[in-house]
């Protein structure tokens, strides 16, 4: 018999999650499609004596964050002007050829992180009927200091009905 034929326990499901951005306008937990959860790597050191090797451990190092979010292209909910409104209020100015010179504006960690704000992954519990109304909270990620590296908003066909999706890569402390 598996472990999650009983009732008191199941397994933690990959759709059950919710993810947000603390100061992100107008991307709702609606659009998610799909996120990755955080992963680290260990980077190692090589100490040799004599004939031999041994390995130290070395630096945490925190992987990038790919969330894929479904553009449903309102005007209350639009992911791609969303995310061209934090660029600019990372700093990237609105209208490069009304600057004087390259200084007034620049892309700062400081500015990029305040854009996005935290971003919360939380994964959700098995929903148990009457006996808990509300999605139970069994896992939590917060990205501090979160800024995005990289977007991609999608691509376009004649031969697909599919829906546009806009991938963006994070980056966290």
């Amino acid at each position: 018999m598996a472990f999650w034929t009983e009732r008191s326990m199941e397994p933690k499901r990959q759709y059950r999650f919710l993810l947000s951005f603390g100061d992100l306008d107008h991307v709702h937990n609606y659009m998610v499609k799909s996120t990755s959860k955080p992963a680290w790597s260990m980077e190692d050191a090589d100490h040799t004596f004599l004939n031999h090797t041994f390995k130290y451990p070395g630096r945490v190092k925190w992987d990038d964050i790919s969330v894929t979010l479904v553009d449903p292209g309102r005007e209350d909910a639009d992911a791609s002007r969303a995310l061209m409104n934090l660029l600019e209020r990372s700093g990237y100015p609105s209208n490069p050829g009304d600057l004087v010179d390259a200084t007034q504006t620049v892309v700062t960690k400081a500015a990029a992180s305040a854009a996005v704000g935290d971003v919360l992954i939380r994964q959700l519990g098995p929903d148990r009927g009457s006996e808990l109304p509300e999605a139970v909270i069994i896992e939590q990620w917060t990205l501090k200091n979160a800024f995005i590296k990289s977007v991609k908003f999608g691509d376009l066909s004649y031969d697909s009905e599919d829906m546009v999706e806009v991938t963006l890569d994070l980056r966290y402390d």
